[in-house]
């Protein structure tokens, strides 16, 4: 008697055994959970700026990195050394974006109010006002790049048309193509310098516009998702990223062929957008997640999310210390993205779209319900484990 109870003892220690380890696996599983390492990098560090930080721009001639205050109308300009405000200069109405001349080292912002702004790097002080042609009560600009190979800079204006500017005299040109035509509500630009051509996001009519650097004029439309809000160009795989907000995806585009070859799951609203060649790496501002998704060039697929602040709005890439910006517009801050610092743990969503896998950045949460899952399943057995011995 005494054997065969100690027997059924056993018995039933097993059979709880093995229903807590099939009940820690599918909590587990549950919740996605890996205990890999990411290495897309981690926040080091949180700046204050003004009301609104929406986009910024990094002068690779002195270091540092300008955030465009929208709610402000100041731009903020940020040591990329001890990552602190070193001015704060007062600007147009409504900044919202910023793009800088390599030519004369100056930095271009673009305002709401239909005007951009020139900020000398060396001064840190407004040097020049111009003022965009008047397109009606809804004219503004939105968005500016910046091209080397003809010193132009094109402005967006959410009139339906892109400004061309010269970085040399700081006017409009004295071209016949000193407004082109594009989409509806273009709201980003980009330069692409493997080909030249100037790419625009029509958030309103769900293209991109393709401009001739050469020409000035529209090469191009290729057609997108929902609400598209930002545009990069990433040099090593000479593919164009856009960002598309109603979709909350990324499509990459072949800047040969113009045409979508990639569709990225990211978290919701994306927004801004910018490429690390260094590290194969893009970079994206998750607005309506208050996450930046981080994609592998190579497969274009997410290797990860890494939670800043509320509303990440714009980003930018600082070549001089490999570090990502990101503007968060609700919290009227920027973080300060370390792409070789560690990060925390990630998890694998078992959930797909075509050809897509994706990798998260927990927030935190699956990584500690991990660890809690397995130490309550240790309290449990050990538990069982007394409670059958003093039977």
């Amino acid at each position: 008697m005494e054997i065969r109870a100690k027997r059924c003892a056993a018995t039933r220690f097993s059979a709880v055994l093995v229903v807590l380890v099939w009940l820690t696996l599918f909590v587990a599983a549950a919740a996605g959970v890996s205990t890999a390492q990411s290495t897309v990098g981690s926040v080091v560090k949180t700046v204050l700026v003004g009301n609104g930080p929406s986009g910024a721009a990094f002068d690779a001639a002195n270091g540092e990195v300008y955030v465009a205050d929208f709610g402000s109308n100041t731009v903020s300009v940020i040591n990329d050394t001890t990552n602190t405000v070193v001015a704060t200069v007062s600007v147009g109405v409504g900044p919202e974006s910023v793009a800088y001349d390599s030519g004369n080292g100056d930095i271009y912002v673009a305002c709401s109010g239909n005007v951009v702004s020139v900020i000398s790097g060396a001064t840190n002080s407004v040097v020049a006002t111009v003022k965009g042609p008047y397109l009606g009560e809804v004219g503004g600009f939105s968005a500016i790049a910046y091209d080397p190979q003809n010193g132009a800079l094109y402005a967006t204006n959410i009139a339906g048309v892109v400004v061309v500017f010269s970085g040399r005299t700081n006017s409009v040109t004295n071209t016949t193509n000193t407004t082109i035509s594009v989409g509806a509500g273009p709201d980003a630009v980009a330069y692409d310098s493997g080909n030249g051509d100037i790419y625009v996001a029509n958030e309103g009519s769900f293209t991109v516009s393709v401009i001739s650097g050469s020409t000035n004029t529209v090469v191009s439309t290729i057609l997108v998702g929902s609400a598209p809000s930002g545009v990069a160009y990433n040099p090593k795989n000479k593919e164009v990223y856009v960002t598309n907000q109603g979709s909350s995806t990324v499509l990459a585009v072949n800047d040969t062929t113009n045409t979508v070859v990639d569709a990225i799951p990211v978290k919701s609203n994306p927004w801004g957008i910018v490429a690390d060649a260094a590290n194969g790496e893009v970079y994206v501002a998750d607005f309506g997640s208050n996450t930046v998704s981080v994609i592998n060039d190579t497969t274009n697929t997410v290797d990860g999310y890494i939670p800043v602040g509320m509303s990440p709005q714009g980003v930018t890439y600082d070549s001089a210390n490999g570090d990502v910006y990101v503007t968060n517009y609700g919290s009227n801050s920027v973080s300060v993205i370390s792409t070789s610092a560690p990060s925390v743990s990630v998890t694998t969503s078992s959930t797909t779209q075509p050809s897509q896998t994706s990798t998260q950045i927990s927030h935190g949460v699956s990584g500690y319900l991990y660890i809690i899952v397995i130490v309550v399943a240790a309290v449990i057995v050990i538990t069982v484990v007394l409670a059958l011995r003093r039977r």
